[in-house]
């Protein structure tokens, strides 16, 4: 919903492939309403991963030794549900906070501003525990950077989200993942590779990714299958990639959830499975 509702992407309909009700059509010309399935889908999909974080932060907050490791695993998790935070701020404008798990009476939504400062809050606090590195050790796992990132998509669109503009915080936070030299754009020749299904992090534009694990057949709200992520693989190399011989290798919406372009995205269009929310 964040990437096909704007001019970033666009998926057409392909004959009567990718039509799906007019699903994509109505993301393209904002014409969905309460009824289109994606706005039921993410807000389950956002909730579902709100409500597993806070699980995992009670039980490990319990269990952990006390020291370094347990403050940058709870930091990570509290990163996790940030993002998720900001997603339901960005979409939905005013929602519910909950952060107890076991908690299951009902919340009241909050100003949209008002839960635009608990993610900020969350993030300030996670900031100090959050690795530096960036590479294999924390590949999946957010970092600094992943942080600055995500208070810098918050503060580009903070007038909108809040009524106050806070263009020189985007600035800085900007300014603090480009100057840790870590990230970069790839060029021309090597852009494509970050949608292979062999990217990792090697690829130095991607500051917090989601890996797949091509043994996984299972995980909710993928269909009952895990897709592999490739973009521009013909289906000719599918024995190359280690690609089954199914509709499930042809597409994965994303590879990277937060690349450095913030939402450069690229949706793969070959024939493949429906979408879902990103």
């Amino acid at each position: 919903m964040q990437s096909l509702s704007t001019d970033e992407a666009i998926l057409p309909a392909r004959g009567g492939n990718w039509y799906d009700n007019q699903n994509y059509q109505m993301l393209h010309y904002h014409s969905w309403t309460k009824d289109h399935g994606w706005t039921n889908g993410c807000w389950n999909w956002l909730s579902t991963t709100i409500g597993a974080t806070n699980q995992a932060l009670s039980i490990l907050n319990l269990t952990i030794p006390a020291g370094t490791a347990k403050q940058t695993n709870l930091a990570e998790l509290k990163m996790v549900r940030a993002l998720s935070y900001y997603m339901m701020m960005d979409l939905y404008g005013n929602v519910p906070i909950d952060t107890t798990y076991g908690d299951f009476s009902p919340h009241p939504n909050l100003p949209r501003a008002d839960v635009f400062k608990f993610i900020e809050k969350e993030v300030k606090e996670a900031l100090p525990y959050l690795s530096r590195a960036s590479g294999i050790t924390t590949y999946g796992r957010a970092n600094k950077y992943t942080a600055f990132a995500l208070l810098a998509k918050m503060y580009v669109n903070a007038e909108y989200y809040t009524g106050t503009q806070r263009n020189n915080d985007c600035i800085a936070a900007c300014d603090s993942v480009i100057n840790s030299g870590l990230y970069s754009l790839e060029p021309r020749s090597s852009y494509l590779q970050m949608f292979y299904p062999n990217n990792g992090p090697q690829m130095k534009e991607f500051i917090f990714a989601i890996p797949y694990d091509p043994a996984a057949t299972s995980a909710y709200g993928l269909n009952g299958f895990m897709y592999h992520a490739r973009y521009d693989v013909p289906r000719s190399a599918t024995k190359k990639f280690g690609l089954p011989l199914r509709q499930v290798h042809l597409k994965v919406l994303y590879r990277s959830f937060m690349p450095i372009s913030m939402t450069r995205m690229i949706s793969e269009i070959n024939n493949g499975l429906p979408d879902y929310c990103s």
